[in-house]
């Protein structure tokens, strides 16, 4: 079953049947700060026996902190329906050239042959999520202004109910 870290905080409260705190600092604290609610879910029934639940696209990121190294030097991996597709901005950037893998982890799961060139609408489809992904993290850090884009009212108010704008 395919989880994110992001499962970590709200499987350990349900399976330890404590609610998620709303605030930090105590009730009616003069310090007190409204926490947003986890970004992942609950897998206690998985853990349990139950069902899996649907799976959804799964994102992880590394970013090199080299001297010289660009914002976008990401190594990021998306992994969904039983592909995963790697996007090394890192090393793509010092070869001068776009570098991006994908793999059939049913059919290859230790990632040993590449099918990227097997699968253009499957890469399409992740290069448009990463693209998205890199818009996101663009717009949570240096704000809409900045990150260049029109963004409508909805989008933003849903922006901000996940965490990602104040």
């Amino acid at each position: 079953m395919p989880a994110s870290l992001l499962d970590v905080a709200p499987t350990l409260a349900e399976l330890l049947g404590v609610a998620w705190p709303r605030t930090r600092g105590g009730p009616g604290a003069p310090d007190a700060v409204e926490l947003l609610p986890p970004q992942g879910r609950s897998l206690a029934a998985a853990v349990l026996g139950g069902p899996e639940p649907d799976e959804r696209l799964l994102v992880s990121e590394f970013r090199w902190d080299a001297p010289g190294a660009a914002s976008t030097d990401w190594l990021v991996a998306q992994h969904y329906r039983g592909f995963k597709f790697i996007h090394d901005g890192y090393r793509g950037a010092r070869q001068g050239r776009l570098l991006q893998e994908l793999y059939d982890l049913g059919a290859d799961p230790h990632e040993a042959r590449d099918v990227a060139a097997e699968q253009p609408a499957r890469m399409a489809v992740f290069r448009e999520r990463l693209a998205q992904f890199k818009l996101g993290v663009k717009l949570a850090t240096e704000g809409v202004e900045a990150a260049g884009v029109e963004v409508d009212a909805a989008t933003l108010e849903e922006l901000r109910r996940l965490g990602y704008l104040r």
